[in-house]
């Protein structure tokens, strides 16, 4: 079965903007999706919202070895591995995102004596964005 990484790095401008518009791809490499971070809280259309040199990277691998070649010869891998990541087994699924659908709903049960990853993955439609806008700051105060 395939396991999956979770990265966070500081990266330059140009590195992001290029992950951000192209997918990296790497042998071994099943799915990417590469995100700027944002600062909750911060205005909606400000620099300080949109980090755009903090990147998040959520990737489904082939092995570790996948993991590790990526890291060490890829351009945007090198970047990340400069940053924080951790190693995932996939456990259990909620919703449906396309690429990760030939994931079972339960693929195991954790331990409670071990730490635990969450990951909520969504995406943005733009008809929605005030919507979104307009519940979420709420929240963010509470951030």
């Amino acid at each position: 079965m395939s396991f999956f990484s979770f990265h966070l790095a500081n990266v330059p401008l140009v590195t992001a903007a290029g992950a951000l518009l192209v997918a990296p791809k790497s042998p071994g490499l099943l799915h990417i999706e590469v995100m700027a971070n944002m600062e909750l809280g911060a205005a909606v259309l400000s620099l300080k919202r949109m980090q755009l040199r903090c990147i998040a990277v959520f990737a489904e691998w082939e092995s570790e070895a996948a993991l590790e070649t990526f890291l060490a010869a890829h351009p945007v891998g090198r970047r990340l591995n400069l940053g924080w990541h951790v190693r995932l087994a996939f456990l259990r699924r909620w919703g449906q995102v396309q690429e990760f659908a030939h994931l079972p709903e339960i693929a195991g049960r954790s331990i409670p004596s071990e730490p635990i990853v969450a990951l909520t993955i969504a995406r943005m439609r733009l008809p929605q964005l005030l919507r979104f806008i307009h519940w979420g700051r709420p929240v963010e105060r509470q951030v």
